[in-house]
């Protein structure tokens, strides 16, 4: 009855870590790639490379980097006496590794696309970073004492393995996390949510990383099943002269609980395609809205910043026809005037507050344009949820339909007059 307990625990156990790898399998294929510049708060996916003005050296390999996580393992070796079944005396050798230090070390970088830099702090993230040490040595090298500790482990054959993994500075790398507003300036950042499914930090290609989590969920599910099967002949094994006659026994118990077993699993599973599709068509509904909040952005923020741009400029011709009048005669009141104005107003930089103006004009666009591609990217995730199983299956009960992409004609609004 133990080791059936022992059995039920481990199907509920690989049953819990086989439906958190289906739900981040979905989730990683649910969520389109956003451009840093067109992150917006909550749950984002972003690709980049790894920026900072102050990097890490990593521990092992010394390499520049923002994260890395070493380990160092010494191998022992014990030979022990005992006494078989027979009474005799027998020896036997036991061998391992046992960890005698390790350490985890991160710090915030910036990841860059071609539309600009996203701060993330690797704090509480998954971590898949690639392996860029990895050595053993005995006593007589450097390394032995140089990186390691200066004690030994029990019946130690005073042999060390060093092993680094790290994420080096230049580095694409592949953001699942949640952003919100950073404390310091008024941008995003992404951070660990405690709230959020998942954060994940990986150099590994987005398909490799689904595929990593599907195969997992089926090898977890799978053993599942197995203990089931396990756990059903062993209850009816008392009796059974031999392993095939227990199998034999045990199938009218087994063969329902994994008929229920494998039923719970294909619920759950549709369950989560359908909230997929759910969450894709609202995020589908908030990439739209936020296409309008750019183009109110721009229709708020262009006029003004013109009008200060005008004021400036005619700031400046003033002046300058004042000081063109001053030159052909005698105006001690005006030249007092004008010295309290330079006083006041010490710099004119008319070229500069118009080249803001232009760098915010193509800052405005840049952001309607990134938010028409974000949504057509999720449009195109839905449309394809909806034409491949087993999403296709379930297109009518929510009534999902298929959303028409945004053209430049169909997203765009009047835009600001500008009359400088």
């Amino acid at each position: 009855m133990i080791l059936v307990a022992v059995l039920a625990l481990g199907v509920l156990a690989l049953t819990w870590f086989g439906f958190r790898s289906l739900r981040r399998k979905r989730l990683i294929e649910n969520v389109p790639t956003s451009k840093v510049k067109g992150v917006f708060l909550g749950l984002n996916e972003v690709k980049g490379e790894v920026e900072c003005d102050r990097p890490l050296r990593a521990h092992l390999s010394g390499r520049h980097c923002v994260y890395y996580r070493y380990e160092i393992q010494e191998h022992w070796s014990r030979t022990e006496t005992y006494r078989d079944s027979k009474g005799k005396t027998q020896t036997r050798t036991s061998s391992g590794w046992r960890t005698v230090e390790d350490d985890t070390v991160g710090t915030a970088f910036t990841l860059r696309d071609d539309t600009g830099g996203l701060r993330v702090d690797p704090a509480g993230a998954e971590i898949h970073a690639p392996e860029v040490f990895s050595e053993t040595c005995g006593r007589s090298d450097p390394l032995y004492y140089g990186k390691g500790p200066s004690h030994s482990v029990s019946d130690s054959t005073h042999r060390r393995r060093f092993t680094e993994t790290a994420l080096p500075l230049g580095d694409r790398v592949y953001v699942l996390g949640s952003a919100r507003l950073r404390d310091d300036v008024v941008e995003p950042e992404i951070t660990h949510d405690r709230s959020a499914e998942i954060y994940l930090i990986s150099t590994r290609p987005e398909s490799r990383i689904a595929s990593g989590y599907g195969w997992g969920a089926f090898f977890q599910l799978f053993f599942a099943a197995l203990f089931v099967f396990a756990g059903s002949v062993l209850l009816t094994a008392p009796g059974s002269r031999d392993l095939g006659q227990a199998i034999e026994r045990g199938l009218p118990l087994a063969l329902p609980l994994l008929a229920l077993f494998g039923g719970m699993v294909v619920i759950y599973y549709l369950v989560l395609v359908y909230n997929g599709l759910v969450s894709v068509r609202e995020r589908a509904e908030m990439a739209l809205s936020m296409i309008d909040i750019q183009l109110r952005r721009r229709h708020d923020l262009v006029p003004r910043l013109v009008a200060c741009v005008q004021g400036h400029a005619n700031y400046e011709r003033l002046t300058q026809e004042r000081v063109a009048g001053l030159r052909g005669g005698d105006d001690t009141g005006s030249l007092k005037s004008l010295f309290a104005l330079v006083e006041d107003y010490p710099e004119l930089k008319a070229d500069e507050n118009f080249a803001h103006l232009q760098a915010q004009l193509v800052d405005c666009e840049d952001r309607v344009s990134l938010a028409r591609e974000f949504y057509n990217e999720t449009v195109t995730a839905l449309r394809n949820r909806l034409q491949t199983l087993p999403d296709s299956l379930l297109k009518g009960f929510g009534r999902f339909k298929k959303l028409d992409y945004l053209s430049a004609a169909k997203y765009e609004r009047t835009a600001p007059r500008l009359d400088l």
